[in-house]
């Protein structure tokens, strides 16, 4: 609506100026192909958001296939990027692994998923794995820090107009022999 709002104030600007709707059309269309080529530059950043967020389960979705004879995994975000990380990893006594669904949806999801494949990966090279309650516990306290939660969870702005989040997971980690 806003750029509607735009394009209509132009458009009668342009109008008056020239006295006929000629320059007025052409001037919307100028603005139409700006906008067009816009939204196309930042589809294709998503895009290849997406191919860098797909490489981050590759690794999982091999140590899922050597270690299970018979498995299923869909992972499908809502929109071209997402909110939900599976992590799996194969050990010579058993797997580790992962289900996560992170708060938001697109773009904020996707950053949240980094945020916490991050944190995973640090908390799982000092975590025993077989003890997930632990990893968990380690993760949580890795993205609260990541993300400035320390300060009793508040959301919304501060009085000095800085943001705090309350974004999150859900999760489940799981070890088995």
């Amino acid at each position: 609506l806003p750029v509607r709002a735009c394009c209509a104030a132009l458009t009668l600007a342009a109008t008056e100026a020239t006295g006929g709707m000629g320059a007025g059309v052409d001037l919307v269309k100028a603005i139409a192909d700006l906008q067009a080529e816009k939204n196309r530059l930042v589809m294709e950043s998503i895009n290849y958001a997406s191919v860098i967020q797909k490489s981050f389960l590759r690794s999982s979705r091999e140590d899922m296939a050597a270690a299970l004879n018979d498995y299923f995994m869909h992972w499908e975000p809502r929109d071209v990027v997402g909110g939900d990380y599976y992590y799996f990893v194969k050990h010579d006594d058993g797997f580790f692994c992962a289900v996560i669904d992170c708060t938001g949806h697109g773009v904020p999801g996707a950053f949240m998923t980094l945020i916490i494949a991050s944190a995973l990966n640090q908390v799982l090279k000092e975590t025993d794995l077989h003890n997930p309650a632990a990893a968990l516990a380690e993760v949580n306290r890795t993205v609260k820090q990541s993300l400035g939660q320390f300060d009793g969870g508040r959301q919304g702005m501060d009085d000095g107009g800085e943001m705090h989040s309350d974004d999150g997971m859900d999760t489940a980690f799981c070890w088995v022999d």
